[in-house]
């Protein structure tokens, strides 16, 4: 089991079921309901209780950086009471309108298993739902929580596999944490008879589902399973799937520990900015200065405001006739694998070279899509109106590399 629950420190805050006004700041004489937010990831600016048994909160702006969204916060000793909890901003973050749909995710075990909130409401600027949360200590957040802490502990397993021919550190974050490329391959066959796949995850921190289906790809790739085992002899994946682990651990929607952006750093790479960025993009550039095969480049994502999952492509007007029946190949495959893909919803986009996808594409001539996943539910397929979960987003990652290896390099389920 890989633990997900942060190990940072607690600020709890006491908040009384009084009926008086009470601040998110000072405790009150009579405890009943704690609400807590400093530990990796925790985002609120400030809350304060209304009577009987309601929460108005409000989400803050990411660090140096008007982009607001994400929220993650800690409930302790509800006690089974009946309580509302209002974003009183909600209006004025990014994405407003999404909140029409939107419905938290909540934990009970310490961020093991999600589920969502039975029902949410979104009016005049403010959204709000209920809950009654259990003796203990519960866990709201705008999707299910993958923090970087999650990650290290994958790390932690996958490190001594026989098919991770390495594990490197190839780089450090502004605030001193470790980027790791994870390399995935049969080392019985010498890479040079091998074509490469790159895939990076969690440039923006919020977009949670991007690792679970990173996730989800290590694993499958990584599997007993007879596809699997064949194209690790065909292929090497290169995997950075946790690119913004500042922005993470500071509970940020969008941006770094200095406000960086890093989907739309590549075209300039400034180590003094986007230190990750400039890595991953020097190993890519060795790679494709080496003469290797490159196949296949991903950048996976999620979207707070559409409702499906899907790719970002090269279209016609960038990419060969080839280039694009392979992709559409693709795509159809992935929608047969996995009826939560979506061919139809995809989209050819421009190459802009500030994003990964167009900076890999128009540097590298490699195949290169934008995935991207739904923060809430689908409205399609055969699971049209219901919300995702880590397991689903896990599959689409394992999907995706079912379709890579019968699509780009021939090798069957």
């Amino acid at each position: 089991m890989i633990p997900s629950r942060a190990t940072a420190g607690f600020l709890t805050v006491v908040v009384g079921l009084c009926a008086c006004e009470s601040s998110g700041t000072s405790p009150l004489e009579t405890p009943t309901v704690r609400l807590a937010v400093d530990f990796e990831g925790a985002s609120l600016e400030s809350w304060s209780q209304s009577p009987p048994r309601t929460f108005n909160l409000r989400v803050r702006k990411d660090t140096n950086s008007d982009f607001a969204r994400w929220f993650s916060f800690r409930v302790m000793d509800g006690g089974g009471e009946d309580l509302t909890f209002r974003i009183v901003n909600a209006g004025e973050l990014s994405a407003a309108d999404a909140f029409s749909f939107n419905r938290p995710a909540v934990s009970t075990d310490g961020g093991v298993t999600w589920d969502r909130v039975a029902s949410a409401s979104y009016d005049a600027g403010v959204f709000s739902f209920d809950l009654t949360p259990p003796n203990g200590e519960v866990w709201i957040a705008l999707g299910p929580v993958y923090n970087f802490s999650r990650w290290e502990a994958l790390v932690d397993e996958i490190r001594d596999h026989s098919m991770v021919d390495s594990l490197e550190v190839i780089g450090q974050t502004l605030q001193g944490r470790s980027l790791h490329l994870v390399k995935v391959t049969d080392p019985s066959v010498h890479d040079s008879l091998k074509g490469a796949v790159w895939g990076i995850a969690r440039q923006h921190p919020a977009e949670v589902g991007g690792s679970w289906m990173a996730e989800g790809l290590i694993r499958w790739v990584l599997s007993d399973e007879p596809q699997a085992k064949e194209l690790r002899r065909q292929a090497v994946f290169y995997l950075v799937p946790f690119m913004n682990p500042d922005g993470v651990a500071l509970g940020n929607y969008r941006v770094n520990s200095v406000g960086a952006n890093l989907n739309r750093e590549w075209a300039n790479q400034d180590p003094s900015t986007a230190p990750t960025v400039a890595a991953v993009a020097s190993r890519i550039e060795a790679l494709r200065a080496s003469g290797r095969r490159f196949e296949f480049f991903v950048d996976f994502h999620a979207y707070s405001s559409l409702r499906k999952n899907f790719f970002f492509y090269s279209g016609t007007d960038r990419a060969s006739p080839g280039e694009v029946q392979e992709i559409e190949a693709l795509m159809a495959r992935f929608q047969e694998l996995n009826g939560d893909f979506t061919r139809t919803g995809s989209a050819p986009s421009s190459d802009d070279t500030r994003l990964a996808r167009g900076w890999a594409f128009e540097t590298s001539g490699v195949q290169a899509v934008t995935f991207e996943c739904s923060y809430q539910d689908i409205t399609y397929g055969p699971r049209a109106g219901t919300y995702m979960t880590p397991d689903r987003y896990q599959e689409l990652g394992e999907g995706l590399g079912k379709s890579i290896a019968e699509v780009s390099f021939g090798v069957g389920g």
